[in-house]
């Protein structure tokens, strides 16, 4: 009979550095194709507050507003007027969500506003 308190429970949380779906050699390729929007959100030495749940808050948040740009398309039937809406949810929820999977602690940190 097997030992059942050996076995640990996988973790499906964002919280670190969402290794649980990316593996490391497609986060480091992905991290080479988006350097110019990670490279500034990760510079700098001084101190800053993060928390696991910035993250996930982040990723959350970048899909609502891709899924925002996306109803304004449906509803919109292409119209011009809806252009805007459309590009800055849409700028927002991406630069959100590769900041949020590919970013390192400072990043999402900087983010949320934290010095």
């Amino acid at each position: 009979m097997p030992n059942h308190t050996s076995y640990k429970e996988p973790s499906l949380s964002f919280a670190g550095d969402a290794q649980f779906w990316l593996n490391p050699k497609m986060k480091s390729a992905l991290r080479k194709l988006f350097k110019l929007i990670l490279n500034p959100m990760e510079a700098g030495d001084g101190p800053y507050e993060y928390r696991p749940s910035h993250r996930i808050a982040l990723v959350v948040m970048s899909l609502l507003f891709l899924g925002l740009g996306t109803a304004v398309v449906i509803v919109g039937e292409l119209d011009p007027a809806y252009l805007l809406p459309v590009v800055v949810f849409g700028v927002v929820g991406l630069l959100g969500l590769i900041v949020g999977t590919l970013g390192t602690d400072r990043a999402v940190a900087k983010i949320w506003g934290s010095r």
